[in-house]
């Protein structure tokens, strides 16, 4: 996202890198402090567009992924809502779960252990499909076909990296992720393990560079 966001940057994030191997999904949540009464997706953007603008949703800065879910939120089911930028996903939860904010969208990571306590709603994961981790979750594109945001970490190396040494770690690093005690300790984190082609994350990379530097241009978001 930052050859989008930043006017200028010392590398370029997709070509001066070598796609090894995909690593892993992070588990992203559609999460709502549960003054507000809405249980489904659709009940949240109903009382939203009878409030305009008296939503606030909270994310770590401008540009990260938390702000552009809910620009992409806003864009795709024309409603409007008030980003509240914080510098870092610590205090962006915080005041969600304190009712300051009253939505979020983040990593399982930072949001379940609240949805377990009763302190957030959990309505929706947004990746395209739904989580293998949480199967009766819907997604957000159940009820806003193409909405779409998956949090994921792949391995790169340096351009010009030699195809045996990428050949060596991609076998390597898939084969130590999906050991069944590395498999469920990410899964304890709402962490699900990936593995791919070198190819596969080249493509996804560029996919996502196009998508969100599309996204940041026309909604003109830039890092304060």
């Amino acid at each position: 996202m930052n050859h989008a966001l930043f006017a200028s940057m010392p590398f370029d994030g997709v070509n001066d890198f070598f796609p090894i191997t995909m690593l892993a999904y992070v588990t992203n949540t559609m999460v709502m402090h549960p003054s507000i009464r809405a249980t489904s997706v659709r009940e949240f953007i109903d009382y939203t567009r009878a409030k305009p603008g008296r939503i606030a949703y909270a994310s770590a800065g401008a540009g990260s992924t938390n702000h552009l879910c809910g620009a992409l939120f806003e864009k795709i089911a024309q409603v409007s809502m008030v980003h509240v930028p914080y510098r870092g996903g610590a205090p962006a939860i915080a005041d969600t779960v304190a009712g300051q904010t009253q939505l979020m969208f983040t990593a399982g990571t930072q949001s379940l252990e609240h949805v377990k306590a009763g302190r957030l709603r959990l309505l929706a994961v947004t990746e395209g499909k739904r989580s293998t981790l949480l199967p009766d979750i819907p997604t957000v594109a159940e009820t806003l076909p193409g909405f779409e945001m998956a949090v994921w970490y792949g391995a790169y190396g340096p351009a010009g990296i030699s195809k045996e040494i990428v050949a060596r770690l991609n076998a390597e690093i898939g084969r130590i992720l999906f050991l069944p005690e590395v498999k469920r300790r990410m899964e304890d984190i709402a962490v699900e393990t990936a593995k791919s082609s070198p190819e596969e994350l080249a493509t996804l990379t560029r996919a996502d560079a196009d998508k969100w530097g599309k996204l940041i241009r026309q909604l003109g978001i830039s890092p304060l």
